[in-house]
């Protein structure tokens, strides 16, 4: 069985087909598209064409069947992670000569593994804008509100204002993660102002490092309080209510008062006792408990934090450079 797992998740590399439904403007270049082991298709091949039609993988009169063959990955996502590197050059060439329309592809894409049977269909994973932190609708529509009432800048810091959301559009509508990173970070040196004698990277680093590391206590506790009231709603308010606390006070406000005051050790001990079959829930409540307990262990836990922050800084700093400066394929594809 250990074998089996280790075989499964081993770094063993596969031979892949994978295909697309493609705009037919890709038979313009059909000449040229066998240098990128493209080749359009007039009908699937009859096993794939069974899946494809339970899949709803079915073309329109504008589009055309594209197959990318004879390659090798590590597994279905990867996969399709690499063929669309393929069209997605020859696209960008394609654009070097004629502006007015490119060459599109579906999302969903159908892919055969070597050593698997059958066809799978595959979708887009997640892309990295849309895990980061989001507001609700309502939420956003408040805030965008408030900025909108209280936003003061004239002149040439409105349009630097207006050039990094004009960024931030751009990194959120593209699909490709190192066109994401080189705007997001072109949106953050624009946004931060140079200093005579500081570099761009120390720039960047000492105006985000406030922003980030000053929160991180409380996003803890706030992340803890959800974490448990998912865990058992009832039974952490229950004992989140007999946490001494001026009334009306917020669950975080009482969490943090658990986790920091000596005096409810017995009201700790009441939740590790009911959390005694979840014991990484267990453990983070007893880490963070005992970090609360003492400022200078509170001081030394954010200073942590701000080197470990400060060290992810300059790794996306040196990345956006491989990508700007050199050809560089990411690790991830």
């Amino acid at each position: 069985m250990i074998d089996q797992f280790f075989d499964e998740v081993g770094p063993t590399s596969h031979e892949f087909e994978v295909y697309f439904i493609v705009s037919s403007l890709i038979r313009e270049v059909s000449t040229s598209i066998k240098a990128f082991r493209l080749q359009v298709l007039d009908e699937l091949p009859e096993g794939v064409a069974t899946v494809a039609a339970a899949s709803n993988f079915v073309k329109n009169d504008d589009e055309v069947f594209v197959s990318v063959t004879k390659f090798r990955s590590y597994d279905r996502y990867s996969a399709r992670e690499k063929a669309i590197r393929n069209l997605d050059t020859l696209s960008d060439l394609f654009t070097l000569f004629y502006h007015k329309t490119q060459i599109v592809w579906r999302p969903i894409v159908l892919v055969n593994q070597c050593c698997r049977p059958g066809t799978v269909a595959v979708l887009p994973p997640r892309g990295p804008m849309e895990k980061a932190f989001d507001l609700k609708p309502e939420k956003a529509s408040k805030e965008l509100n408030r900025l909108l009432k209280d936003f003061s800048a004239q002149g040439a810091s409105f349009d630097k204002f207006n050039r990094v959301a004009d960024l931030h559009g751009i990194c959120v509508s593209h699909d490709i993660p190192e066109n994401q990173l080189v705007s997001i970070w072109t949106s953050l040196e624009t946004l931060i102002p140079s200093h005579l004698g500081s570099s761009k990277i120390s720039n960047v680093v000492s105006a985000m490092l406030p922003f980030l590391v000053s929160p991180y206590t409380k996003r803890l506790i706030k992340r803890l309080t959800s974490d448990l009231v998912i865990w058992d709603r009832h039974r952490v308010k229950k004992i989140l209510n007999k946490v001494p606390c001026p009334k009306g006070s917020s669950l975080q406000e009482r969490t943090a008062s658990l986790l920091a005051v000596k005096e409810n050790d017995g009201l700790r001990n009441e939740l590790y006792e009911h959390l005694k079959d979840f014991h990484l829930l267990r453990y983070r409540v007893f880490r963070l408990s005992e970090t609360m307990t003492e400022p200078t262990k509170i001081k030394d836990m954010l200073e942590l934090h701000e080197r470990k922050v400060m060290w992810q800084i300059r790794r996306i700093y040196r990345t956006r450079n491989l990508i700007v400066h050199s050809v560089l394929i990411s690790v991830q594809n």
